[in-house]
């Protein structure tokens, strides 16, 4: 159960049911409840397994302000924006910044948490929350987890690493979950087989040596981060990095340096990634013809397309089609 509240409007009353004219993603076989008012627009989705619960949520709030979010789930959090910077108050834990893109592992041990929304920005995060016993099947693999798994297993609030970008491999699970193709008892098992690959992929984030951003200020990471919204919000055409550089105000070496550090990849593989998930999006949920959508995805020859789309996938869109 979920209790979102503010000092101001008190305890939002939630719908258990699908929003009317609802055309967002549904999480197969979850749960859903939402709210639809003066205050904004909440739509929350669970669903529960045996060692894991798997959450999709978006809000949008009219009026900047605080909300307090509490919930009973049990388990650590692996916690991602999907869109927009999460600015959050753990008790006891602090303040923390998760950017689009980025996760977090942390243990809340039920501690109320406070956002800040700003006003009419829509906000998608994705959550898995981990049993003790689901997360303790990597310690052989990740040594360090021993000393966080002691503190999970004493219910003790604890922050596993700092936030991260997720990466290609962890946000093309995300997509998967959420376009999940199987029902009944074989959706329980690709759900399963997902959730360890997702916590294989953050884990490996997590704890691999990286380029440190420290080094970043926040202004040149506000830069860096208004870079791939450039990009990402123009895949069509390929903007040449001198010019990202001079719009965010950044010489070309802290952009290209500051991107591959914040992102792990460099500014060309994420145009290449957001021209790929749009079209495999585009596949899966459209009946949009092949040249459509490889116009959308920024490649005028349907047959580059679909080259291109093979070699970053391993299949062609014709195959997922088919699926």
């Amino acid at each position: 159960m979920v209790q979102i509240s503010s000092p101001q409007h008190g305890t939002l009353s939630l719908l258990t049911a699908i929003p009317p004219n609802f055309t967002g993603l549904v999480l197969p076989g979850g749960n859903v409840c939402h709210y639809q008012g003066d205050i904004g627009y909440i739509v929350l989705q669970e669903r529960v397994s045996e060692h894991f619960t798997i959450k999709y949520n978006q809000f949008t709030f009219k009026e900047t302000g605080h909300w307090q979010i509490q919930s009973d789930t049990e388990g650590t959090l692996a916690f991602a924006s999907l869109r927009e910077t999460f600015k959050a108050t753990i008790k006891d834990l602090g303040k923390m910044v998760i950017r689009e893109s980025q996760f977090i592992f942390l243990h809340t041990a039920h501690s109320p948490t406070t956002f800040l929304f700003e006003k009419g920005k829509k906000y998608y995060d994705f959550e898995i929350w981990f049993s003790a016993d689901f997360i303790a099947r990597f310690i052989p693999y990740f040594i360090s987890l021993q000393n966080a798994l002691q503190k999970i297993y004493t219910n003790q609030l604890h922050v596993i690493g700092k936030s991260r970008y997720a990466g290609k491999v962890a946000s093309g699970i995300i997509q998967d979950i959420l376009r999940c193709p199987y029902i009944d008892e074989v959706q329980e098992l690709y759900f399963e087989t997902k959730a360890k690959e997702y916590l294989l992929a953050l884990l490996s984030e997590t704890f691999k040596e990286k380029p440190s951003i420290d080094r970043f200020t926040t202004r040149e990471l506000d830069a860096i981060y208004s870079a791939r919204s450039i990009i990402r919000a123009d895949i069509k055409n390929h903007v040449s990095i001198p010019d990202i550089a001079k719009k965010v105000g950044l010489n070309e070496f802290t952009l290209k340096a500051g991107f591959r550090a914040t992102f792990g990849t460099t500014l060309f593989e994420c145009l290449t990634n957001a021209r790929m998930e749009t079209a495999k999006s585009l596949l899966t949920d459209t009946n949009e013809p092949m040249k459509a959508i490889a116009a959308v995805a920024g490649y005028g020859d349907v047959t580059n397309f679909i080259t291109a789309f093979r070699k970053y996938f391993g299949f062609t869109p014709a195959s997922l089609r088919r699926k």
